[in-house]
């Protein structure tokens, strides 16, 4: 995963690695800390560094079953070649 890899390489080089997920994980060796996405902007000042990785949803993702119950999202721009 990426946002995974991200974190292994910021911990290797010394940052300290707060890790914003909905999904209630422990944090690991190189995440400190995993907190709700309702937290960010509590932990955000505490950052020198941001980055953001999210899951790529396609279409089909978008209308599958599993997906229902999550909020809409529409998006204006096009694939990437």
């Amino acid at each position: 995963m990426v946002g995974s890899d991200i974190a292994e390489r910021a911990a290797a080089v010394g940052m300290r690695v707060i890790g914003v997920d909905p999904k209630d994980i422990a944090p690991t060796a190189a995440v400190q800390r995993i907190v709700p996405p309702d937290m960010l902007l509590e932990v955000l000042p505490q950052a020198n560094v941001q980055n953001s990785t999210v899951k790529r949803r396609t279409p089909a993702m978008h209308h599958s079953s599993s997906e229902q119950s999550r909020p809409q999202w529409q998006t204006n721009s096009r694939p990437r070649p």
